[in-house]
């Protein structure tokens, strides 16, 4: 079958000319009607349009200059499609082009039909394969009400993380567009076969605002699978796979799996309808610097080795997210001082549940559940933390590792660690006994009101003892708040003393005061310690 454009028949078809029409040209035309007859077989004129109508070849290894004349006919066909308001449809097939800039959709409520298998290659370095809206930085231009089903698409040489203009697709400008079924990347399982990419999908120029994207698939990057870098509100991501490789395999220059770095601008109000986030040496799993009330509805993180000191999930400049599940398995930090949730200025975060398994089990560094993003100060940053649950392979050291902020800063991050750790208020009355106190995070007073006979203590740990994980143990927040209270009830020519100790059990304890009958004492943990803020007399 051949098929050609009405310009071609036309040509091809000459008016007046003796001889000018032949058995082929008519042959040629039944078959163009034919690929544009509706389903029904006699019914009317499809609305579809081919690349192949168009003169793209398909299937692989073709020529260095057919591909050059395909990415010129695939172009051609996405236009013709528009301006005819056509739907592109686009079969089974491989499509390999070499186009410098990548092809570009950029009509109002265009749509295309393809698949997971109609994969698209691109043979020039260093470009787009495909982009959605305008192309042109400097256009004030913008693209609406698309509808994209069905795309794979996949660079045909190798791209060094050098290449950074290799971002197989770019949004620029688009609104209220319908994006699914995208495979973007090399998806086999043979890493060592993979052509790369610096960035899977990325989104610059101007805004990209109530947009979906669903069942995406990106695989085998450079700097990062999804990357905002615009002002944006109302998106809805649904079923989004991002992994650098397989078991046990991962790039070494990745930045983030999923980077909402909009600069100067917002990003804000987008769901995240699970996201899996999977097999990557990464600096970070999320990089949220200004992004606004994102909400995660089950974040799965597996196989993700943090590559510094750094946060797997890092949120500053006002960044805020709600975690409705959160399960983190299979990860291993490479280095000692990484962060889960790393806290920058004026950020937010509630966490419903999260759990780990099989985390940092191979030769365990010292992680922390919550710390300052960067190690600096950091101000007005607020988490809670609902419930959390370690297995017995996941090693966690410590619930919090902040440092307060500035000269001209009297601020704290607020941590509520509900779930997490023992966060009780109340008073207890202790006998004439030695007492080890490990793990109340919240206000308590702790009353000793029976005369001594012997000397007695009673020693603060700074860590919680998690329950039922031999050996495991969380450091305690700052700003952990007790009393102890010596009664006067509490006679008897003994001392009463009151300790911390920075181990679970309360073995090499340190003093921090001795109270007689009728003397209290007010606590604060401070960055591992506990110090003395208050002592006085109750009769």
């Amino acid at each position: 079958m051949v098929v050609r454009t009405p310009a071609q028949l036309k040509t091809n078809m000459p008016v007046g000319t003796v001889g000018g029409t032949s058995v082929q040209d008519i042959h040629d035309l039944i078959d163009t009607f034919e690929s544009m007859i509706g389903s029904g077989g006699g019914g009317g004129v499809s609305n579809f349009w081919t690349p192949q109508q168009s003169g793209v070849v398909t299937g692989t290894g073709v020529s260095a200059q057919q591909r050059i004349d395909n990415g010129v006919a695939f172009q051609a066909a996405i236009d013709y499609a528009n301006t005819n308001r056509l739907t592109l449809f686009v079969p089974y097939g491989d499509y390999e082009i070499n186009l410098v800039g990548g092809l570009q959709v950029d009509g109002y409520s265009f749509r295309w039909i393809g698949s997971k298998r109609s994969h698209i290659w691109q043979y020039a370095d260093n470009t787009p394969i495909i982009t959605f809206g305008k192309r042109d930085t400097n256009s004030t231009n913008e693209t609406a009400t698309q509808t994209i089903d069905g795309l794979s698409v996949r660079y045909g040489n190798v791209q060094p993380d050098t290449n950074t203009g290799s971002n197989a697709i770019v949004f620029s400008r688009v609104w209220m567009g319908d994006y699914r079924n995208f495979d973007v990347g090399e998806v086999n399982d043979l890493r060592e076969n993979a052509t790369y990419m610096y960035k899977g999908i990325f989104c610059t120029n101007g805004f990209f605002f109530s947009n979906s994207l669903t069942n995406i698939r990106i695989k085998h990057f450079h700097h990062s699978g999804l990357h905002w870098s615009v002002q944006g509100t109302g998106n809805a991501f649904r079923n989004i796979y991002i992994s650098n490789g397989n078991l046990n395999q991962g790039i070494g220059t990745v930045a983030s799996c999923l980077n909402l770095n909009a600069g100067g601008a917002v990003l804000q109000d987008s769901t995240w309808d699970q996201l899996n986030c999977e097999w990557s040496n990464a600096f970070h799993v999320i990089d949220m610097v200004n992004a606004r009330n994102q909400v995660f509805n089950s974040l799965h993180i597996e196989g993700v080795h943090l590559r510094s000191n750094t946060a797997m999930i890092k949120m500053n400049s006002s960044a805020s997210a709600t975690f409705n599940g959160v399960t983190i398995s299979d990860c291993q930090p490479t280095t000692a001082n990484g962060k889960v949730f790393g806290m920058g200025w004026d950020s937010h975060a509630v966490v419903t549940t999260i759990g780990f398994e099989k985390f940092n089990q191979v030769a365990p560094k010292t992680i922390n559940l919550v710390a300052s993003d960067d190690g600096n100060e950091i101000r007005r940053a607020v988490i809670k933390i609902l419930s959390m649950k370690l297995n017995a392979n996941a090693v966690l050291h410590n619930s919090d590792l902040t440092t307060v902020g500035g000269v001209n800063d009297t601020s704290r991050p607020l941590k509520e660690l509900s779930g997490v750790l023992p966060t009780v208020s109340g008073i207890s009355t202790v006998g004439d006994a030695d007492i080890v106190s490990g793990g109340m995070s919240h206000r308590y007073t702790v009353r000793c009101n029976s005369p001594l006979t012997a000397n007695r203590a009673i020693t603060f740990t700074n860590k919680y003892d998690l329950s039922g994980q031999p050996g495991q143990t969380l450091g305690l927040p700052n700003g952990c708040a007790h009393r102890v209270w010596r009664t006067a009830a509490a006679t008897g020519a003994f001392t009463y003393t009151v300790n911390q100790s920075s181990n679970a059990d309360g073995s090499s304890p340190t003093a921090i005061a001795t109270l007689a009958p009728g003397e209290y004492i007010d606590i604060v943990l401070e960055t591992g310690t506990w110090i003395k803020v208050g002592q006085g007399t109750i009769t």
